[in-house]
């Protein structure tokens, strides 16, 4: 362990050396607590659910393991690590979606995560099996009723929060093209998530991870995503189409009206996408700003310049936000909108190409008829030494 790199509401993430290959990676601690062994190899459900995501616009857990911790040690483990949240059976056990409640808050907070600006976190693919595991007769040597959850996690630096703040800062003109790729990709990560019976239930910038080159754009930290679909036998059956968690979850800023009531919904997470998409086609010079324009959105006050310069945009925005989740489209729905809307401005693009094209042909046209007329007309020859003969 090198040196400490965020903390969030659900566990802090601190930089870390591999002894065997050398490499740096993310590691985070979520610090779990259990009356029974069972109780904490069911904390590991959750883990082996994402583990089998596999999508170019998903990052996945690498490596996942549990290690008991002695209850002469929970001081220097628990207590004295800044404020961590303990994930405790004896409150959580009736509200557990069948893998880890990360985070349970009251109806007035939000969860907020203090990151290094340098780092960013990125968790690649692992299989199942890559999560360690032991029964319960080796767990019950030991008095246990702690644990700390360990997930090893890959260590990039770019988040789509660096990327927007980059921007802002040196007034970079938003490019409409761009902002929509960006967009399309981060929708179909979404979408595979939701096709596996997923909702993120957390999407903001500062959980979407770029290639330096931004041609990579990956949706990751599943720390309050939950299970929907009992079609997982890793998952434990859900029958209601809507899971109730006690508190609300997310970031309260970019969280939808439903989800601030603790209702887990697919629709949840398309009223996010929403608000990222506004946040890519309009700049912000303070947080403060941001919160300001984002509060009048989720009021249904779209900026009139944005509905001016990006129109295309601005309607699928508003898709996005109704406050009735019925309203909203499906992640695949989004996909399809953004398709036709970047169809359709194809076609303007090219309309607009063509008119440009005529207009200057005119223009060449109109020049070369005064080139000619001034060929053709006649010309008077001056001789300076003529005026003295």
């Amino acid at each position: 362990e090198l040196d400490f790199i965020a903390r969030g509401g659900f566990g802090q993430v601190f930089r870390a050396r591999h002894k065997l290959d050398g490499e740096l990676y993310a590691v985070k601690k979520i610090y779990l607590r259990y009356s029974n062994a069972t109780g904490f190899m069911q904390s590991l459900t959750e883990v082996k659910m994402l583990a089998k995501l596999n999508h170019p616009n998903i990052v996945a857990y690498k490596a996942a393991w549990l290690e008991p911790i002695d209850p002469s040690q929970r001081s220097k483990h628990v207590f004295h690590n800044m404020n961590n949240h303990i994930i405790d059976s004896s409150s959580e056990k009736q509200d557990s979606s069948g893998g880890i409640v990360f985070e349970t808050s009251d109806a007035n907070e939000s969860i907020i995560s203090e990151v290094n600006d340098n780092l960013a976190i990125v968790k690649p693919k692992l299989s199942s099996d890559a999560i360690s595991t032991w029964n319960s007769t080796q767990f019950s040597n030991c008095p246990q009723e702690w644990a700390c959850l360990y997930i090893q996690m890959q260590l990039c630096h770019v988040t789509l929060r660096q990327l927007l703040d980059d921007r802002n800062h040196s007034f970079e003109p938003v490019k409409e093209t761009h902002c929509l790729a960006l967009f399309k990709k981060i929708v179909q990560g979404v979408e595979y998530i939701h096709s596996q019976g997923i909702v993120h239930h957390d999407i903001k910038p500062s959980n979407i991870f770029l290639s330096r080159d931004q041609q990579q754009v990956q949706v990751g930290d599943f720390g309050l995503a939950c299970p929907l679909l009992a079609h997982n036998p890793e998952v434990a059956v859900i029958p209601s189409p809507a899971h109730v968690h006690r508190g609300q979850l997310g970031t309260k800023l970019y969280a939808a009206p439903e989800q601030l009531n603790g209702i887990c919904t697919p629709k949840s997470d398309i009223y996010s996408l929403g608000i990222v998409l506004m946040e890519l086609i309009q700049p912000f010079q303070t947080d403060m700003e941001r919160s300001k324009v984002i509060g009048k959105l989720k009021a249904g006050n779209i900026p009139p310049e944005l509905s001016e310069f990006f129109p295309t945009l601005v309607r699928v925005i508003k898709r996005c936000i109704y406050h009735s989740p019925s309203k909203r489209p499906t992640a695949h729905e989004l996909l399809e909108l953004l398709e036709d809307e970047d169809n359709s401005n194809s076609a303007r693009i090219i309309a607009e190409q063509h008119e440009t094209i005529q207009r200057q042909e005119r223009e060449i046209r109109e020049l070369k008829r005064l080139l000619s007329e001034l060929s053709s007309s006649p010309t008077e020859c001056f001789s300076p030494s003529s005026q003295f003969l």
